[in-house]
Parts: structure tokens; C-alpha cells; sequence
């Protein structure tokens, strides 16, 4: 039977030597010797906090010789335990760990009893140690690790960052999954806004275009921080709202269009994306198809919705498959057709707008290679090329498609003659 305490222990990614002891106690807990298990546990415990201790950077309320003592002595085998207890309970003038008065002096209470279970289950003591003695303190340590976190912690994440991706000093590419650990571990929840702001500070000092110009590598560390999930992934959608996180936001999400659905309870912001902010995406099928396979928009406004793709479609065509399949089962292909080439709609023509016409010459072609010719396409083509004035661009990439898709260009003449029209001269069909 899997513990809560193993499950817990497992989403952590805690160093290899503290889950190493940690997985000890439980064995010990589970076979009934239960000094053992609460002496692993503490150890475990203990050591975790060690690690903290030397990834962060020195509190800057903390004078160098001190601190250089506390990193010497968390590494000295026969000291490293109790430089531990005392970098948590004592430095009462000069805290190391970031805690108010009246946490600390309770988290100092806590922890000196829990010293004293230790040395009972260490040293055969006559106090008994039991089952609940165990399973008490594994409540302990989780509620108090998150509460564990070293003054200068947030100012040693950042360099750590600034400094991996910095190409002069890290290859691209390389992992950094320490760091995300690092930030599971070392920020409180009410600092994290705060903090996504300090890293996009960060990553706009190392690319100057960032975020006007996406990098991989860096959005690959926004979505590392999505997975983290809560309080990391909700913490950072309010980043992403605010002003500051989002021009940020349209870069992630382009990448990582899955995260989309983190924002089903923000209905303005929902719905301020796809009416306005689509224009925005560089492939803006992978938002329209996340929103809308994440059911975020509202049945009565997704029409609405597909027309805003198609008139802010930037000249792209669909380059997902699965994401095309979706969009045509909510009509997309339709829509095309009635907007762009003016059927059954009192809107203007697309095709003969000549901002949409000129700029649009792929998705007319995507349309026309899948979806073919039909009565009311050439009647359309017919009537807008017949004369100027018309899109010139749009004109000519017609003519260049025609004169390359004899089959279709057959198919056009054959249509237009049942509809008594005149293939226009201007696509390159014969007068």
C-alpha cells in the first residue's frame, strides 16, 4: 500500500540523499520499528533544509563570515545536523530562514520537540516511540518545508537564471531542471507574481527583442513553471493578465496552447483573446482550436468567434491537422467560404478587401486545395476579377495557382460556362 506521505514525496523531486532517508523511514515505518523510521524521517528532513542552505545565496542580513562558517559547517559530516537546528531556531537578531517573530519562535517550539523525539529514538531513551510519533512529524515536515525558505533565495534563482541562459556561459539546450526545482522549493506564494516579473526582467536583459521576438528555450521555462502546478501555474495566469506578463503571454501560449485551459475561470480574458487579441498570435488556428476544445467559448458566441480568426489570420494556414479536423467540426471551412467570397452574407468580400485580400494569399489557396470549386466560389472569382480595381497581389497568386493546377483551372472553366460566366483574363484564362 502506497502512503500519502510516499505520494507526497515523489511530487517533491527533494535531493537524491534526503529522499534516499526518507524512503528509510518508511520502510522502518512500515516493518514496525518505528524509533527508526522517525530518525530517518528527521534526517531526511534535516537535510533537505541542508541543501537549502548551500544553494541559496547569502541573506543579505547575514555578515560573509558568518555565512561562510554556516556553509563550511553544513558540510562537516559531524556537524552539518546541528549547524541545521541552529541556522532554523537560533540567529534570533539576524533570521535566516524568511519568518515573522511569532512564526519562527513556533516553528523554534516545534522543532525542539521534535529534536528531542530524535535523540529518544536514537539513543534507546526509555520515552516511547510509536506509530503516531511518525506519522506526526511526516505532517510536520510537510507543512513546514514550504514555510523553510532562505532570505536570498529569490536573488540566487535569478542569477542562476541570468547565468543559464546566457549562451556565453551555458550551451543552449541545456537542462534546467535544478532551477525549476529551486523555485518549487524557495518562494512563497505570495511572492511568485513578483518573482515571473524579475524573470521576464531577467530574460529582456539577455534578449533585447524578448519578448517581441519568442525564444524556445525561454518559453520552454514558462511552461516548466505550468507544470509545477498550484500555487506556480495560478500565480502565473494573474502574471499573464497583467499588464506587465502579457506580451509575455502570447508568445508561451503559442507554444504551449494546452496551458490555454488554466484560464477557464477568466471569462473577460477569454473572451477579450479571441475577440481582439487574436489578431495578435503568429498562428492564430492553435489558440482558436485550444479555446475552443477547452470549451471556453460560449456555444451562442463561437461563430462570432471563427469569423474573428478568418479576418485576423495573418496569412496563415493551419499546421496542425488534429487542430484543423476540430475547427472545421465547428464549421470553420464554411465560414471561410461565405466571408471570404461573399456568399449568403451582407458583409463585404473578403477576397476583394484589399488589406484581407493582399496579405491572405495562402489560406484562400489552403481553401481552394481542400475544399475545391463549387457554383458560387467561380461566380465569385468571376465577378471580382472581372475588372479593377481588385486586389492586385491576390490576383496574381490566383493566376500562378490556376496556371500550376491545370485540373482545377478545367474545373473552373467547366463551371463558369455552366454559370454563362466569363472566366477572367486577370486569373489567366483565354478571352
Amino acid at each position: 500500500m502506497i502512503l500519502p506521505i510516499e505520494k507526497w514525496i515523489a511530487e517533491q523531486n527533494f535531493p537524491v540523499e534526503a529522499t534516499n532517508l526518507l524512503d528509510e523511514g518508511i520502510i522502518c515505518y512500515k516493518s514496525g520499528a518505528y524509533r527508526a523510521g522517525l530518525l530517518f524521517s528527521y534526517l531526511g528532513f534535516e537535510k533537505i533544509i541542508k541543501n537549502r542552505l548551500l544553494d541559496a545565496r547569502r541573506p543579505d542580513n547575514i555578515h560573509e563570515g558568518a555565512w561562510g562558517n554556516i556553509q563550511r559547517d553544513v558540510n562537516n559530516d559531524s556537524k552539518w545536523e546541528e549547524t541545521v537546528f541552529d541556522t532554523i531556531t537560533g540567529f534570533s537578531n539576524m533570521p535566516i530562514f524568511l519568518q515573522d517573530n511569532k512564526k519562527r519562535e513556533e516553528m523554534n517550539r516545534h522543532l525542539s520537540y521534535w529534536r528531542d523525539r530524535r535523540n529518544d529514538a536514537a539513543h534507546a531513551k526509555e520515552n516511547e516511540i510509536n506509530n503516531a510519533h511518525v506519522e506526526v512529524f511526516w505532517t510536520f515536515m510537510q507543512s513546514n518545508i514550504p514555510k523553510l525558505v532562505v532570505r536570498g533565495s529569490r536573488a540566487a534563482i535569478l542569477d542562476n537564471i541570468k547565468l543559464h541562459f546566457d549562451s556565453r556561459y551555458t550551451p543552449e539546450g541545456s537542462d534546467f531542471s535544478h532551477i525549476i526545482q529551486q523555485i518549487k522549493h524557495s518562494l512563497y506564494e505570495e511572492d511568485l507574481k513578483s518573482f515571473y516579473k524579475d524573470v521576464k526582467e531577467v530574460f529582456e536583459d539577455l534578449h533585447p527583442f524578448y519578448p517581441f521576438i519568442s525564444d524556445s528555450e525561454m518559453n520552454s521555462f514558462w511552461n516548466e513553471i505550468f507544470k509545477l502546478g498550484e500555487p506556480f501555474s495560478t500565480s502565473l495566469v494573474q502574471y499573464f493578465k497583467s499588464e506587465d506578463g502579457a506580451d509575455v503571454f502570447i508568445i508561451v501560449i503559442q507554444d504551449f496552447p494546452r496551458h490555454i485551459a488554466l484560464f477557464h475561470e477568466e471569462k473577460q480574458f477569454i473572451h477579450n483573446l479571441w475577440y481582439e487579441k487574436i489578431k495578435d498570435f503568429e498562428d492564430p488556428y492553435k489558440i482558436m482550436s485550444a479555446l475552443l476544445r477547452n470549451s471556453l467559448i460560449e456555444e451562442r458566441n463561437q461563430e462570432e468567434a471563427l469569423k474573428k480568426l478568418i479576418l485576423n489570420l495573418n496569412n496563415k494556414i493551419p499546421s496542425d491537422g488534429l487542430d484543423f479536423m476540430l475547427l472545421n467540426q465547428y464549421g470553420y471551412l464554411n465560414h471561410f467560404r461565405k466571408l471570404v467570397f461573399g456568399i449568403d452574407s451582407e458583409t463585404k468580400t473578403l477576397i476583394n478587401d484589399f488589406s484581407w485580400g493582399n496579405k491572405n494569399l495562402n489560406p484562400v489557396r489552403h481553401y481552394l486545395e481542400h475544399n475545391g470549386l463549387d457554383d458560387e466560389v467561380v461566380n465569385s472569382l468571376c465577378r471580382v476579377f472581372m475588372a479593377q480595381p481588385y486586389p492586385d497581389k491576390m490576383c496574381a497568386n490566383l493566376k500562378d495557382y490556376f496556371n500550376n493546377h491545370k485540373d482545377i483551372k478545367e474545373e473552373f472553366i467547366r463551371i463558369s460556362e455552366g454559370l454563362r460566366a466569363t472566366p477572367p483574363t486577370s486569373l489567366g484564362f483565354n478571352s
